[in-house]
């Protein structure tokens, strides 16, 4: 649903198009009359060119701007698909003819027949790639599902509501709608869905995870509203979005936001920074994987063998965007360590919302072992390969950590793939305060670069032999 995300998908289908036409509007020409085509680099580079070739040549270009337009359409209709195709064919079918005119010099003395199967092949490959690509762009695969909150329940609401269901249904999760005016004559499906006034909203959003939030309602007649919205929404990192009209969702900012969150793409050269970080990821992750797995293996019958319980541990947590994920870990503690967690509450020696005990009595021997060496976090090897994790972010935090959070800002923290390590890991981890960590994952979100990523890794290495901070 994200127009810059949907930008950059049907760009990339017309660069694959683009890029397939011409050789095979050339292969195609060739099957015409080969025995015409200069023998050899050097003699087709000293061909005499005459006026006909320039010609052949402006209509060519011609051909190509039009059948294979840099722009593409923002939707995904039928009438859409249907255009898109006839474009690639009328293009095919006209780039061959000028080159054949060209080559041949209007002496076509092959029988169409010779040339009509490949031209067909040209046709069908085109076709199907374009069928592919269209259907991936439209299935939601290369993006998350957003949660999308509507701010309003009139017209304008009803209208959003319309066109979210119908055009952006495989990437778009509308979870409510909020309003300051009596909702009894909105519509059922958004009543049902309604989370409260304007003044509520700061409490949902500590509630609930919202992605974007659509600005539904009169500009002008509700702008106090609209901008006490804005200012609660970025609060958390969730974009913001003025709803126009259908697949036409432009943002309305208050003001140029002063952060720059490492998720939320705006331009190409983020998009290919995020590509880049994935890249990474899954190759370093790849490769830690099959060097430590002998490590792995040894772990894991350390662990068996000490208490006869599983080897590993696996808690849901909180991850990009707030959406929850299954954290893999070696197993530190006794088996039933989440049962004796209220019993220990008591004896939380961390400020916030975070629960720490330094000598807690639920980790076993190895588990104090593995916990000093850092080497229970090497499971998550597996998060990062999956995509769940990074290797460098914020770290993941448990649902019981984020359900006492008591101010909205602290959810802007989750506009990063959490990581393995990063700069509250290399800066103390456990020896400092909450609001120093979470202001080390701020720092991180804001100052992101891949050159950061790298001097974190590095930072991290010493850290892990020293011991740092671990608890």
């Amino acid at each position: 649903m994200h127009t810059s995300y949907l930008s950059l998908a049907h760009r990339a289908t017309y660069l694959v198009e683009r890029a397939l036409a011409l050789p095979l509007a050339i292969a195609v020409m060739l099957s015409a009359d080969f025995s015409r085509v200069p023998n050899g680099v050097a003699a087709f580079l000293l061909a005499r060119v005459t006026v006909l070739h320039v010609i052949c040549g402006m209509v060519f270009i011609a051909a190509w701007v039009m059948c294979f337009p840099s722009r593409a359409p923002q939707q995904n209709s039928a009438p859409a698909l249907a255009r898109g195709l006839a474009q690639n064919w009328l293009g095919v079918l006209i780039i061959t003819a000028v080159f054949a005119f060209l080559m041949l010099e209007v002496r076509v003395v092959t029988p169409i027949s010779q040339f009509l199967p490949l031209f067909l092949l040209a046709v069908a490959t085109l076709t199907t790639a374009r069928v592919a690509m269209i259907a991936v762009v439209d299935s939601g695969l290369w993006q998350d599902r957003l949660n999308v909150l509507v701010l309003g329940t009139g017209p304008i609401a009803r209208r959003a509501w319309r066109d979210l269901r119908t055009k952006h249904y495989r990437t778009a999760n509308v979870i409510g709608f909020v309003d300051d005016k009596c909702v009894a004559s909105a519509l059922p499906e958004i009543r049902s869905r309604y989370m409260g006034t304007v003044g509520e909203l700061e409490n949902t959003l500590l509630k609930t995870a919202v992605d974007m939030m659509v600005i539904a309602m009169p500009t002008k007649s509700c702008y106090d509203s609209i901008q006490s919205a804005i200012a609660i929404a970025e609060q958390v990192g969730a974009d913001v979005v003025q709803f126009e009209s259908v697949f036409s969702l432009s943002r309305l900012r208050r003001e140029p936001s002063q952060h720059t969150a490492l998720y939320r793409v705006n331009h190409a050269g983020e998009v290919a920074a995020r590509i880049f970080k994935r890249a990474t990821d899954i190759a370093l992750s790849a490769i830690g994987i099959v060097l430590l797995s002998p490590l792995f293996a040894v772990i894991a019958i350390a662990i068996r063998t000490s208490d006869g319980g599983p080897a590993f541990f696996m808690q849901e947590r909180y991850g990009y965007r707030r959406h929850k994920f299954k954290l893999f870990k070696f197993r530190t503690m006794v088996t039933d360590a989440e049962l004796k967690m209220a019993e220990l509450e008591k004896l939380n020696e961390a400020d916030g919302p975070i629960f720490k005990i330094r000598h807690d009595p639920r980790i076993t021997p190895v588990g104090r072992v593995l916990r000093k060496t850092s080497l229970d976090e090497l499971p998550q090897l597996f998060n990062v390969l999956i995509g769940d994790m990074s290797l460098v972010g914020p770290r993941p935090m448990s649902l019981r950590d984020v359900a006492l959070f008591s101010r909205s800002h602290l959810m802007r923290r989750f506009n990063a793939k959490p990581g393995i390590t990063g700069l509250w890991q290399v800066s103390g981890r456990s020896n400092t305060s909450f609001d120093y960590w979470i202001s080390m994952d701020f720092r991180y979100i804001d100052d992101w670069s891949f050159w950061l990523d790298l001097r974190i890794l590095a930072r991290t290495i010493p850290v892990v032999i020293k011991g740092s901070g671990a608890m």
